[in-house]
């Protein structure tokens, strides 16, 4: 599935458990509260952007116990967080947007950076 399919089938979702960060940063933008299992350095900043680092689990050393205790956590509170998320991902896109903005601003009529 391209990225587009994917993140259409995770929409469906009531909840998202996700191996690799771009899933879980699909199911984010999607507004599916998710939980993250990975090793990468870079995940439990990306989970904290999206205001879910509470559901993040190190691969290497998560525990059948904490990761039930995060489904069950995530379960009971999927509302909530739903609604969170689709305020942060809307602040989010916003901040991207101004940025392209601010780029947009720097290049003039030409192509040429303004100096």
């Amino acid at each position: 599935y391209d990225a587009t399919e994917f993140t259409g089938i995770i929409s469906n979702c009531d909840l998202f458990i996700g191996l690799a960060m771009h899933c879980n940063i699909l199911a984010a933008s999607a507004g599916v509260p998710a939980i993250s299992i990975d090793f990468r350095y870079k995940t439990p900043a990306v989970m904290k952007m999206v205001g879910l680092e509470k559901y993040y689990c190190d691969l290497r050393t998560v525990t059948y116990t904490e990761l039930t205790n995060k489904i069950d956590d995530l379960w009971m509170n999927r509302q909530e967080i739903r609604k969170m998320l689709e305020s942060k991902m809307g602040d989010i896109k916003a901040s991207i947007y101004s940025f392209g903005e601010d780029v947009r601003k720097l290049v003039n009529s030409s192509g040429t950076l303004r100096r």
